[in-house]
């Protein structure tokens, strides 16, 4: 039986999963275009562990979300803090050797789902004190595995997005 979301962090990370699970850029890149049900299969909280790397490539494309730092504002029961979404995707194999068009074609996935997460969250008006907050995102990456990683774990590419929840000080 799967454990509902209670408490702050707990909330917080499912209004993320929803607002990312309902973007249309997220669904295309998983492979479920207009199904939110079947790319929310391609969503992991905390960190998804894997019995060997084929179950690892098979996996992918995925996003690992999880809820970062928070603290409660001067003394009160309101909280604010950050969710961080990891994306990692394999590169397309008619890439493998061009490492520009490679990263080209994450980016231009990468940048739709940040695009679409940033427009979605303006409009989350689930209640001022779990709200997740466009305009102070911080994007790490994209970075391409190294070489020795490519042999045992398949040649992808990933990157990170940081979202701030709460409201402002």
């Amino acid at each position: 039986m799967a454990l509902a979301s209670s408490g702050v962090a707990s909330v917080v990370l499912e209004r993320f999963r929803t607002l990312l699970k309902n973007n249309t850029s997220f669904e295309t890149w998983a492979g479920h275009t207009g199904d939110a049900t079947a790319a929310d299969e391609h969503i992991v909280e905390g960190e998804k562990g894997f019995d060997t790397p084929a179950e690892r490539i098979a996996f992918r494309p995925y996003a690992v979300i999880g809820i970062g730092p928070y603290r409660a504002i001067r003394n009160t029961a309101i909280f604010q803090g950050t969710v961080t979404a990891r994306f990692e995707a394999a590169v397309d194999a008619a890439y493998l050797n061009d490492p520009e068009q490679a990263f080209r074609e994450f980016n231009n996935s990468f940048g739709a789902i940040v695009a679409g997460l940033i427009a979605d969250s303006i409009g989350d008006t689930g209640g001022t004190k779990l709200m997740i907050r466009a305009g102070e995102e911080a994007i790490e990456g994209p970075a391409r595995c190294g070489e020795d990683e490519r042999q045992t774990e398949g040649d992808y590419i990933e990157a990170q997005v940081t979202f701030a929840w709460g409201p402002r000080d």
